[in-house]
C-alpha cells in the first residue's frame, strides 16, 4: 500500500476484518479509511475513526458514488462480492485491490469450484491489478 490514498476495506467487522482495521489504524493514524457494511452502527467505526458507508455488496449501485478516486480496496468479504465490485473499481480508478479468498480453488471436489476459478480469473484479468491472498488453515 502506497502514498496516502483512502483505503476501502469489506468485511471489516469480521474476524480477520477487525484485526486489520487495527493494524490499518495504527500503521496510518490519518489516513481515510472507509468500511463498505451492511450497517454503521458498529462500535468499531468510532473507536477506529473509520467512516462507515452502508450499503449492499451484493448491489454496486448502493456504494459506487462513495467510493473515492484512486482509492486502494482491501475485500475482506466474499469473494463474490470482490467480484461484482470490479467494474466499479475499474470506472473510480481504484489504484489496487487486496482480496482476501481461501484455498477452496484448489479443492477439486468442492461444489463451487468453478465459479471460485471464475471469479479469480476476473480478479487476475481486472483493470485495477488485484493481489489474491489466500490464507489457509491447519486441520489436525
Amino acid at each position: 500500500m502506497s502514498g496516502e490514498r483512502p483505503i476501502v476495506i469489506t468485511g471489516a467487522t469480521s474476524n480477520l476484518g477487525v484485526v486489520l482495521v487495527e493494524r490499518l489504524r495504527s500503521t496510518w493514524p490519518r489516513r481515510e479509511i472507509l468500511a463498505l457494511t451492511r450497517s454503521g452502527r458498529s462500535s468499531l467505526f468510532q473507536r477506529f475513526e473509520i467512516q462507515p458507508v452502508e450499503c449492499d455488496l451484493s448491489n454496486p449501485a448502493t456504494y459506487e458514488s462513495a467510493l473515492p478516486q484512486g482509492c486502494e480496496v482491501i475485500a475482506v468479504a466474499h469473494r463474490s462480492y470482490t467480484d461484482k465490485m470490479l467494474p466499479v473499481m475499474s470506472e473510480m480508478r481504484a489504484h489496487s485491490c487486496y482480496a482476501v479468498t481461501s484455498t477452496s480453488v484448489f479443492v477439486q471436489n468442492h461444489p463451487d469450484v468453478t465459479e471460485f476459478r471464475k471469479i479469480e480469473e476476473r480478479m487476475r484479468s481486472s483493470q485495477v491489478p488485484v493481489t489474491i491472498m489466500r490464507p489457509s488453515m491447519l486441520y489436525g
